[in-house]
């Protein structure tokens, strides 16, 4: 669903520039990075995320240590992102592409981590235990 909502997101912003905004302002939006990073690295940033949260949800004791867990762990993988934006330096086409695949292989390994942890049984007896 999230994933649904960014691109209808930018994909409203793109029509709107296209009714709004000089054609500059709409190519310089629809250019083959940013077109990159919709289409490849925010599908990978939103599974990053849920991987993540399976991960430290099988191991946490309760809900909410979960959820904190699973936030700063996400917030320390978008900080570099984040950094490079705020740095105002515009990305090439190739850098993005190296991001995407670090992102990619960054999944791989939290996708193995996440198999290892997660112990459906413990977890279905955590709650009838209590």
């Amino acid at each position: 669903p999230s994933l649904f909502m960014c691109w209808s997101g930018v994909a409203v912003c793109a029509v709107g520039l296209y009714f709004l905004a000089p054609p500059l302002v709409l190519a310089f939006f629809i250019r083959p990075t940013w077109v990159v990073a919709m289409c490849l690295l925010t599908p990978l940033l939103a599974s990053l995320a849920g991987l993540l949260g399976v991960s430290v949800s099988s191991r946490a004791a309760d809900e909410k240590a979960a959820g904190l867990w699973a936030t700063l762990l996400m917030t320390l993988v978008f900080l570099l992102p984040c950094g490079l934006l705020i740095s105002g330096k515009l990305l090439s086409l190739w850098a993005l592409l190296a991001g995407s695949l670090s992102v990619a292989v960054l999944n791989a390994i939290v996708l193995r981590v996440a198999v290892r942890v997660f112990q459906r049984e413990e977890i279905l007896t955590r709650g009838a235990n209590t």
